[in-house]
């Protein structure tokens, strides 16, 4: 067998195990084999020398993403919720109902970290304590008693509603399932069609991977009433990152997957940045949680930036936040 480098055999492995997780580790950063790597899936980006407390916390991290979507495809695949939630021995309807009635939706910023300014909030369902406690849990009792998309669609129409009551002006992020989104696309829903909202889909995949066709079609028809498109995790693992990357996206966003590109490798970071947004859409961070990887991400040009530095999700939208200038230094 001829030799192979690490892309290639990245690529066979991918073509039939696609679900494992796969973690970087290089002591020369390559723009192009970086951006390829992220485009197969990357969990993780070690640079060289690393400590042994990192690559256990990478490990780490990457089998938990790992176990999140072995567990949503088995949700799928057997049609089972796990006993662990101990969600086989209550009543799934009225539980779910009681969910349903009690959630809440909160938001969490997008901030332009050079003025503070929050560009947009991502809306997050907040389901009350109980059995149904995690979003998950709500979406897979959801697909359990055969309401997985009417509950989806419930979900957009609270977090729409919630928005405009509060006045919100900036964009605001909504998840969405290539299922809903093709829903959609067939019979546009009152929300969408009144136009109160510049909205932006993230497309997030619990089912399979996404077939390019029947997604960029739903996109496309979705366009036509303003809507913008996200890609999420970009740099976790999302397993029909190449689908949705031929959408063309409006934004991209970043996990902390990259963050130690960009803290120790700040020139090649501001490449990989560029080469993004040339090829997509405007760059987003996503998950930073300290200064020093707020100005990691601001020093390669990514100003857009969502995590708890900037604000957690909360019930309240937030419209300025301390620029990244002004943060206090001990936070």
């Amino acid at each position: 067998m001829r030799p192979v480098d690490g892309l290639e055999l990245l690529r066979r492995i991918r073509l039939s195990r696609p679900e494992l997780p796969f973690i970087l580790m290089s002591g020369a950063v390559q723009v192009e084999d970086v951006a390829e790597a992220m485009q197969y899936g990357l969990n993780s980006l070690l640079l060289k020398p690393v400590q042994p407390a990192k690559v256990r916390e990478a490990v780490a991290a990457a089998l938990a993403s790992a176990r999140r979507t072995e567990l949503a495809g088995a949700f799928a695949s057997a049609g089972e919720l796990p006993q662990l939630w101990g969600l086989a021995r209550i009543d799934l309807e009225g539980a779910l109902e009681a969910a349903l009635e009690r959630m809440e939706m909160h938001f969490q910023p997008i901030v332009d970290v050079r003025t503070g300014e929050v560009v947009a909030s991502e809306a997050l369902v907040r389901p009350p304590p109980g059995p149904l406690q995690s979003p998950l849990a709500l979406l897979e009792a959801a697909r359990k008693v055969g309401r997985l998309r009417a509950v989806e669609a419930l979900l957009l129409v609270r977090a729409h509603g919630r928005f405009v009551e509060m006045g919100g002006a900036h964009q605001l992020f909504l998840n969405c399932s290539v299922g809903q989104v093709q829903l959609m696309a067939l019979r546009p829903p009152d929300w969408l069609t009144a136009r109160k909202v510049q909205a932006v889909i993230e497309v997030t995949e619990r089912e399979r991977p996404p077939a390019p066709g029947p997604l960029a079609d739903g996109i496309r028809a979705l366009r036509r009433f303003g809507v913008g498109l996200a890609v999420d995790d970009l740099g976790a693992g999302y397993a029909g990152l190449l689908s949705a990357l031929a959408l063309a996206p409006d934004y991209v966003k970043l996990d902390r997957a990259l963050t130690a590109l960009a803290g120790r490798r700040a020139e090649a970071a501001a490449e990989l940045v560029a080469l993004l947004g040339s090829r997509w859409g405007t760059v987003i961070a996503e998950g930073v949680e300290t200064i020093a990887e707020a100005e990691a991400w601001a020093g390669a040009g990514v100003y857009l930036q969502q995590g708890y530095l900037h604000g957690r999700p909360s019930a309240q939208l937030v419209h300025r936040v301390p620029p990244l200038s002004k943060l206090d230094r001990a936070r």
